[in-house]
C-alpha cells in the first residue's frame, strides 16, 4: 500500500513539535491562534505578488505553496516539476507560481526565512525563477549544508552590491510573512500543497496524478 510522503512529513513534524496535534487540524494547530477561513471560492486562486512561470494566458494555472527548505518541496521540484516545464509550461499549457509557506515560530530550517527573502531579493533584478531553482537543487540529507545565497547571486550575475543590500536588511520578511498567513487562512498546514486551477492536491503525488488532473482542466 502506497504511503503519501506528505502525511508522513507531517508526522515527522508532529513528532518533532509535539504541540502541533493532529496535522490535519486548522490552522490554530500552528499559530496558536485562530484564524478565520477565506470562503470557499476563493482558495487557491490568488496568484501572489511573484512572477510567473509560463504564459499567464495559459489555461491551467498552478501554484505551488512551498517551503525551500521542505525535503519534499526539493523532492516535487527534482523530480515532478522538471517534467512539468518541458511537457506543460513550455508548450504554453500551464502556468506555475509559487507562494512561499515559511512555519511561524518553528524550530529549525521549516522555520526560516532566509532562503523565501533571498528569491525574493533576486526577483528585484528579474530573477526568481532562476534564484528559486537555485535554492531547490542542492541535495537535502539528514544534514542540510547552508544555502550560499551570496554565491547563487554571483553565479546569476546579480548585481552584488544591491543584492547584498537586500539580504543584510531582510527586506522581504514582510511578504513572506505574509504569504505564510495567507497559506494558513486557506487551510494549509504542510508543504507542497497544489492548486490547480483551484483543485487542491496535498502532498508530491506520482507524475501520473498530475497529468490526469491537467488533462482533466485542459479538456474543460
Amino acid at each position: 500500500m502506497r504511503i503519501n510522503k506528505f502525511i508522513l512529513f507531517g508526522m515527522v513534524i508532529v513528532a518533532v513539535t509535539g504541540v502541533f496535534g493532529a496535522f490535519t487540524d486548522s490552522a490554530l494547530a500552528l499559530t496558536g491562534t485562530p484564524v478565520s477561513p477565506r470562503p470557499a471560492q476563493s482558495l487557491g486562486l490568488s496568484v501572489g505578488n511573484l512572477p510567473p512561470n509560463g504564459s499567464p494566458n495559459a489555461k491551467v494555472k498552478i501554484i505551488e505553496y512551498g517551503n525551500y527548505y521542505d525535503p519534499f518541496s526539493r523532492m516535487f521540484f527534482q523530480d515532478i516539476e522538471q517534467q512539468l516545464r518541458a511537457e506543460y509550461i513550455e508548450t504554453g499549457k500551464v502556468v506555475m507560481y509559487w507562494k512561499d509557506f515559511v512555519f511561524p515560530n518553528f524550530p529549525g530550517l521549516l522555520g526560516n526565512t532566509s532562503a523565501a527573502n533571498a528569491a525574493r531579493c533576486a526577483n528585484e533584478q528579474g530573477m526568481f525563477w532562476q534564484y528559486h531553482d537555485l535554492l531547490l537543487t542542492p541535495p537535502m540529507g539528514d544534514q542540510m549544508e547552508p544555502l550560499d545565497f551570496k554565491g547563487f547571486g554571483e553565479q546569476l550575475g546579480l548585481n552584488m552590491t544591491r543584492f547584498g543590500r537586500c539580504l543584510d536588511t531582510e527586506r522581504h520578511l514582510p511578504l513572506v510573512g505574509v504569504s505564510s498567513q495567507n497559506a494558513m487562512r486557506e487551510g494549509i498546514v504542510a508543504v507542497p500543497t497544489f492548486f490547480i486551477n483551484g483543485r487542491r492536491v496535498d502532498g508530491v503525488k506520482p507524475w501520473n496524478e498530475f497529468v490526469r488532473i491537467i488533462e482533466e482542466e485542459l479538456a474543460k
